[in-house]
């Protein structure tokens, strides 16, 4: 988890990085470099999620 922590740091770049025109081709490596974060984050989130709806839901 903690290197997902430091993933995260590419989200702000890729922001900073579209409003200085960075090239096309490094905003999309960096956009996707800043995806794998915000998934992982996700599939935590939708874990606890679960654990506390349980199966019924």
């Amino acid at each position: 988890m903690k290197i997902l922590r430091l993933l995260l740091s590419f989200v702000l770049i890729s922001i900073v990085g579209e409003f200085m025109h960075f090239s096309p081709t490094l905003m999309f490596i960096l956009s996707a470099l800043a995806i794998i974060p915000l998934a992982g984050i996700m599939g935590k989130a939708t874990e606890e999620i679960s654990f506390y709806s349980g199966p019924s839901l």
